[in-house]
């Protein structure tokens, strides 16, 4: 009988792939494409630039480099990204969070112009290893360890760090201050101070390009708002300067050349004396590298969830430090996952790596062919590219839920926030995470033991007595440990048992509740040794209920199950209340933290 290659109702066969697809995805597109695919792509491509070019800029001039390493960023991490990412609509390139953390570690140094492009290559490179060496060690989970509200707290203090630095742009003052982190108030304080001395053509400029970017916003996401915000800019300037001869900053001479191969500059004497060295660069680039991460991998989860395809966390990681890796040799400093340029590319309707070859063909016709009117953009037209971009960071409806949700994590927001204004962008989200694992371990230290009843009126219904109306008996204690036992808790758990044993001097019989003991150490068993010697010398019968798997193991390894015997464990609680005939006995209600 012939069989058949495809029923109704089932998947046809998919095609093999192809042996290049699996290190080089584009390799997929091209037996998938057919022509209007491609102009799709294309026309998507064109629109993905015009927003990248000044938005490229912007965030170069944010981070204290030339605007045409910007646009190298843009190149190569983009390109390189597009060969090898998973992400179809994923836009890699310069990003404010991370140009302000670039702005932040090497503002306040010493450096010469050439020191610092040479450190923000550097940052590249390490970014780039840190990437890959976690990729090669499947650790695409590290996101977790970042919890949401310091991510919240951090973009949020960032944001307005970004914010207070584009003020004198904006006003077309010039402070005596780097802008970083650690004086920002102070600049904020000069901003105000020397109000007086605003260039009212370059904040009209300014004001201009919000308002320009906010309404092309609104009309659509397609209509490029930078771009629009950049020849209006021209044009007012252009105007102002014939009729009032007034004088404005603009972005000056841009190199017009493609990026060349460079090896990072590390035998620099410099690096290895003074007050800055390369070792601060790669405690800076790891940070760096973990926030380009969690933003990328955030952005494209995000992606994903639009086009239905599935989000592999290794290969992202993999394919965002090859992208910074090649980076650091094109004189490129940290690229990551941009939301907003990814979200053009969506609503674009870019269906491949294409686009992004497209955008990145664009890019280098304007570093070879355009450099001369860029150069003729004011800068508050980058303050205003910029601007819009960190208003959309803070998201105070996700601050006012996470108090209203927990408390806790509401307070994990304010410190992650005080400590990245007070401290610096690179501290404050090092004390964020800090902060965040030491409530998480200040909560696992501090196991919930809770009282348990039987629902009124039911047999097999269980609660905790805080949670509502129950019924107790004299002589049975039902005990509930809320989390693992472990060295750091255990002393609390034996002292709560020993406690409850107190309050309740006629219980003859005590069941512990074990289906939130998730894990035990040695600690903990000793802790149930004691509590069971206890126990024997009180002449309380001891019953174990729900036990879970990895716990009892560890039981049966240190002697416990076979002492205590098999036939003091049930698997659920009814029956081991059944077990004991509590109906004997006085049955008492009580509720809402009564204790009978």
């Amino acid at each position: 009988m012939q069989e058949c290659s495809y029923l109704p109702g089932h998947d046809k066969p998919h095609k093999k792939p192809h042996p290049l697809a699996r290190f080089f995805p584009v390799v997929e597109v091209l037996a998938t494409h057919r022509l209007p695919d491609y102009a799709t792509d294309l026309l998507a491509g064109i629109i993905i630039s015009v927003v990248l070019i000044p938005e490229t800029i912007a965030y170069a001039s944010l981070a204290g480099l030339p605007a045409n390493m910007g646009l190298y960023t843009a190149i190569v991490a983009f390109l390189v990204y597009a060969l090898v990412g998973p992400s179809r609509q994923l836009v890699v390139a310069p990003v404010s969070v991370v140009s302000l953390m670039v702005a932040a570690a090497l503002g306040p140094m010493d450096l010469t112009p050439e020191e610092y492009v040479a450190c923000a290559t550097i940052l590249s490179l390490v970014s780039g290893i840190f990437f890959i060496l976690l990729g090669i060690m499947r650790a695409g989970q590290l996101e977790n360890f970042i919890s949401h509200p310091v991510l919240i707290g951090f973009t949020t203090a960032a944001a307005l760090i970004v914010a207070i630095t584009q003020v004198p742009h904006l006003l077309g003052i010039h402070l005596h201050s780097d802008g970083g982190s650690s004086n920002i108030l102070y600049t904020l304080y000069l901003s105000i101070i020397h109000a007086n001395e605003c260039n009212w053509a370059t904040l009209l400029i300014g004001l201009s390009g919000i308002i320009s970017i906010v309404l092309c916003h609104r009309i659509s996401p397609l209509v490029p708002g930078p771009l629009v915000n950049l020849v209006l800019g021209v044009g007012i300037a252009t105007a102002l300067a014939g009729i009032t001869g007034t004088k404005i900053e603009t972005i000056g001479e841009i190199k017009g050349a493609l990026p060349a191969f460079m090896l990072p500059k590390l035998n620099e004497p410099w690096l290895y004396s003074g007050s800055f060295h390369l070792g601060d660069l790669v405690g800076v680039g790891l940070i760096i590298g973990l926030v380009s991460f969690i933003e990328t991998l955030s952005i494209s989860k995000i992606m994903a969830g639009r086009t239905k395809r599935h989000v592999d966390a290794n290969r992202e990681l993999l394919s965002l430090g090859l992208a910074n890796l090649v980076g650091a040799f094109f004189q490129c400093y940290p690229a990551a996952g941009s939301l907003s340029k990814s979200s053009v590319s969506f609503q674009a309707g870019s269906r491949s790596q294409f686009a992004a070859m497209t955008a990145v063909a664009m890019v280098i016709f304007t570093l070879l062919f355009l450099t001369h009117y860029l150069a003729l953009v004011p800068k508050a037209c980058l303050a205003a590219i910029v601007m819009i971009a960190v208003y959309h960071l803070i998201d105070f409806k996700q601050i006012i839920r996470a108090f209203k949700v927990k408390k806790t994590d509401g307070v994990v927001i304010l410190v992650t926030f005080l400590a990245t204004l007070a401290l610096g962008v690179q501290m404050g989200i090092l004390l964020g995470i800090i902060f965040s694992f030491g409530y998480i371990i200040w909560q696992v230290a501090r196991p919930r033991v809770a009282v348990m009843g039987r629902q009124e009126g039911t047999t097999a219904g269980f609660h905790d007595i805080e949670l509502g109306q129950a019924e107790t008996w004299h002589d049975l204690l039902i005990i509930k440990v809320e989390g693992p036992l472990y060295f750091a808790n255990a002393t609390l758990v034996e002292n709560s048992v020993i406690n409850l044993l107190a309050d309740y001097p006629e219980v003859r019989t005590i069941i512990i509740n074990a289906g939130a003991i998730t894990d035990m150490d040695s600690s903990g068993d000793k802790v149930l040794w004691n509590l069971l010697r206890i126990m024997i010398q009180k002449e309380v019968h001891f019953l174990m209920v729900a036990v879970t798997k990895p716990v009892l193991k560890i039981m049966g390894r240190s002697g416990f199950y076979e002492f205590l015997g098999p036939e003091n464990f049930y698997l659920a609680l009814p029956e081991a209340v059944a077990a004991m005939d509590p109906t004997s006995t006085l049955v008492q209600s009580v509720g809402c933290g009564e204790r009978s």
